[in-house]
């Protein structure tokens, strides 16, 4: 079954594959972990005790790459994403994150950004500002969902005051 999800990422900055970098390969790595109970609280989960059922690198971040994906019987699922932004010149970017499900995004390290819906149902949005200096920094993208068929997920960056 294809499901009718995205995750939308626009940016000012290079916000592309090829910015994207995990262990010097270009790309975004994935886990997808199987739940036996429901997920409300993304943060409480301890990954180093789940073993993930399938795990890869995709070129962007959109949930239909992963609709080849062997989904076993569950009764929930988790999917992480984790890679590097990169930002070419120190500046603050607003963040904004949309979805259907409990979801959250973390930006940077140290003094991360962290935004989150908590949702079990209907579409919620956070946002927030980070100011990032010139370099890489981690992010992590998950989100839950009892149905993979229904997942979706937006998040988006822009530098302050630009338009596209």
């Amino acid at each position: 079954m294809r499901n009718k999800s995205k995750l939308v990422l626009l940016s000012f900055f290079s916000f592309l594959a090829t910015s994207f970098t995990w262990g010097g390969v270009n790309g975004i790595n994935y886990a997808l972990y199987a739940c036996d109970a429901p997920v409300t609280d993304l943060e409480s989960i301890e990954y180093s005790q789940m073993n993930p059922f399938e795990t890869g690198v995709c070129g962007q971040f959109y949930l239909d790459e992963l609709n080849a994906v062997q989904w076993p019987s569950a009764f929930g699922y988790i999917v992480k994403y984790t890679g590097w932004y990169r930002v070419s010149r120190g500046i603050s970017i607003d963040f904004s994150l949309t979805a259907n499900n409990p979801s959250r995004l973390i930006v940077g390290s140290g003094s991360a950004l962290t935004l989150q819906t908590d949702q079990a149902q209907g579409f919620t949005t956070d946002f927030g500002q980070l100011y990032l200096p010139a370099g890489y920094h981690p992010i992590t993208v998950e989100y839950y969902t009892e149905d993979i068929s229904t997942m979706d997920l937006e998040i988006a960056s822009q530098a302050p005051g630009c338009n596209f």
